[in-house]
């Protein structure tokens, strides 16, 4: 209703919203919640980091997806975001198909090193903007540094773990560009 607009404590509205719990979500059982035919199906793949326990990954309605890409770039301080030039660095397989060629699993610094020149090629591209944990950023730039090869993304926006201090100011001055913690936005 228009009255709800115009509340005085919008705060108060809170209790209002339909909240899914973790409880809620186990119902479905795991293989369900977890396999990408049912992200094509009925939404795309988001998830808990574990923070508090037992990461978990469960689907949202894909009409929420213009919302989540205008929350990522709101937070990076985007005006557009775009899909193919957002390139993820993750620890787990890719669960959402929209990703595509531009995410790379790496959950060993092993498998991100062999990977290395894919990611390579895939950063140089103008304009690209990274979407990843910091602790694989932290590698990446090691193995840069060792081959020295010179990226410059347009933005880095960190997720999944929290972004020390020392590393972002690190990170800022290797990549030139901005950084920004997107974990517990």
């Amino acid at each position: 209703p228009e009255e709800l607009f115009h509340t005085e404590n919008p705060l108060s509205l809170l209790s209002l919203l339909p909240v899914t719990t973790k409880a809620e979500l186990r119902t479905t059982n795991m293989e369900e919640r977890t396999q990408s035919t049912t992200a094509t199906m009925y939404g795309i793949f988001t998830g808990t980091s574990g923070s508090t326990g037992e990461p978990l990954q469960f689907s949202i309605d894909r009409r929420l997806a213009e919302r989540l890409w205008a929350l990522l770039a709101r937070v990076a301080g985007l005006d557009v975001l775009s899909l193919t030039l957002l390139v993820h660095l993750w620890p787990t397989e890719n669960p959402n198909p929209l990703f595509g060629p531009t995410f790379f699993r790496a959950a060993t610094p092993e498998s991100l090193a062999s990977q290395k020149y894919r990611i390579y090629a895939s950063l140089s591209r103008q304009g690209v903007i990274i979407n990843a944990f910091p602790s694989l950023l932290r590698i990446l730039l090691e193995l840069m540094n060792h081959d020295g090869v010179v990226l410059r993304p347009a933005r880095i926006i960190t997720s999944g773990e929290v972004l020390a201090p020392e590393l972002s100011s690190l990170l800022r001055e290797a990549f030139q560009c901005p950084v920004v913690s997107y974990y517990g936005s």
